[in-house]
């Protein structure tokens, strides 16, 4: 069953979108100072982030399609929150986070709702993460 899952990391020169960055294949760097999302948040240990209308209607067909009341529910959602507790310990001055939300298929959802990657895969726009 596909699952919808947010996720906020510590950003690292091995982080998968610094290597990107480096690449060039992204414009601006990645990354928020943890001090500056606090700020905007008044100190609340979690942030908001929005879904685009093509992610949510994305996630509404999978919803759909597997029956899961729990992802009709965030399909719903125009804002997603992202926790940061587990962040807590760290130096908010010092530290760049990097959050987001992903949508997993499980195997054939993805085939079934003709959301499946055709075509040779572009080194411009993709990048391989070993580990």
């Amino acid at each position: 069953m596909a699952t919808f899952t947010t996720y906020a990391e510590v950003l690292t020169p091995e982080h998968p979108q610094m290597k990107a960055y480096q690449a060039g294949i992204k414009k601006n760097p990645p990354g928020l100072l943890l001090k500056d999302v606090l700020q905007q948040t008044g100190g609340a240990y979690e942030m908001k982030l929005r879904m685009s209308p093509d992610f949510q209607d994305k996630v509404r067909r999978v919803a759909e399609l597997t029956r899961d009341d729990a992802l009709g529910r965030v399909a719903g959602q125009s804002e997603v929150i992202v926790p940061l507790e587990h962040l807590r310990h760290l130096d908010p001055d010092s530290t760049t986070i990097v959050a987001g939300f992903r949508l997993d298929y499980a195997p054939g959802e993805a085939d079934r709702l003709g959301l499946r990657h055709e075509g040779p895969i572009d080194p411009r726009t993709t990048m391989r993460s070993d580990g």
